[in-house]
């Protein structure tokens, strides 16, 4: 299986893609400027894929919710590219009271967009696979996507641990 190859790399997010998805995993409280670097990887695969492309953000426990000014970059992109994004999974793997805020956030952004393609919101990347599968192009098995997801997440994880160690 070919692996996400990461086409930008921000303070904030990793962004990588592989077939139509694109994997933003978020590493720290995104900015005004790690949302232009998504919306780069977002308009080029929208310039590779006719059909649309599936848009998955992945934000690991203990990431902080975005600025102000990044949350409505966010909306605007997402209005944006309405037409070329198949899909949109949200996996925000933290747990509590402070998860529940940031999946309100993300479901609220979602919503404020108006945007009119499937949207949804999980806890884990398991949880997101059999959505994902749904839009992903050509057809992806289950176990090719969450590996797929796991393999960025691992990535960004061991460059946290480099730059920290």
């Amino acid at each position: 299986m070919r692996l996400p190859v990461v086409r930008e790399r921000s303070k904030g997010v990793w962004v990588a893609t592989w077939s139509n998805v694109c994997i933003s995993l978020v590493r720290d409280q995104l900015t005004t400027a790690d949302v232009r670097t998504v919306r780069r990887v977002y308009e080029s695969l929208a310039a590779e894929h006719d059909s649309g492309f599936v848009a998955i953000i992945l934000a690991p426990q203990g990431v902080g919710m975005p600025s102000e000014d990044a949350r409505e970059a966010i909306t605007e992109v997402m209005k944006g590219l309405e037409h070329r994004i198949a899909a949109m999974a949200g996996i925000l793997e933290a747990t509590g009271f402070k998860a529940a805020t940031l999946r309100t956030a993300m479901a609220t952004m979602a919503l404020i967009s108006r945007a009119t393609y499937p949207r949804k919101i999980f806890a884990s990347i398991d949880e997101a696979v059999p959505f994902v599968a749904e839009y992903a192009r050509p057809t992806l098995t289950h176990a090719q996507i969450r590996d797929a997801i796991t393999h960025v997440k691992v990535m960004g994880n061991d460059s946290v641990a480099v730059q920290n160690g």
